[in-house]
């Protein structure tokens, strides 16, 4: 075989590999059928709880809360494995009936110290469901002793309201969460954009 038609055995091999990736499709973490797995947690004063609702498409979860007047918390939680060591993108479905509040999704490494989160403060949440999509980029350390800031790893995930400028009670619902695996950027990094699927601001 020639020089010039290994090149191009290697080159097409390439491309098929990249489009390959490309069609990979997202792998459900959580249909939210069974909330068996999750548990509701809050800070003092918070109170906080976590049933079944109608989703998307079967079955969503409600974390209701009241923040009491404090500037806490209430967190839903469980433990879900991951592998995060390329590229990906998270997607869920979101919809809540809350005033303005901070909504953080947080990642949790096997040690339980570490965390890396996608926080977006004094969030307007939609009433109706929104497809909600969180890049690699968009995940940043938040805490932790780890010197190294790279997310791998997690063993755990946490859906979050904290208190922003509303404070107050209200409920947050979430379904279809998942994971897809994005192909590397080889060119340059685009300019972030927002869409959403909802034509509410």
């Amino acid at each position: 075989m020639t020089r010039a038609r290994m090149l191009a055995v290697a080159a097409l091999a390439a491309v098929a590999a990249v489009a390959c990736r490309r069609a990979e499709g997202p792998r459900m973490l959580d249909a939210f059928d069974d909330l068996t797995p999750w548990r509701a947690t809050a800070s003092d004063g918070v109170t906080s709880s976590v049933r079944a609702v109608p989703g998307v498409r079967g079955s969503a979860m409600q974390l209701a809360f009241d923040l009491g007047n404090t500037a806490g918390y209430a967190v839903a939680r469980r433990d879900l494995p991951l592998d995060l060591a390329g590229d990906f993108e998270l997607t869920f479905q979101l919809r809540g009936d809350l005033p303005v509040n901070n909504l953080e999704l947080k990642l949790i490494d096997a040690s339980g110290d570490n965390v890396w989160w996608f926080h977006r403060a004094n969030y307007a949440f939609p009433t109706a469901w929104r497809e909600i999509r969180v890049k690699r980029s968009q995940i940043e350390f938040a805490w932790g002793p780890a010197t190294d800031h790279t997310l791998r790893k997690v063993a755990a995930i946490e859906l979050v309201v904290s208190a922003g400028k509303g404070g107050g009670k209200g409920t947050l619902e979430i379904d279809e969460l998942t994971v897809r695996a994005l192909p590397p950027v080889t060119g340059p990094v685009p300019s972030p954009t927002a869409t959403a699927s909802s034509a509410e601001p």
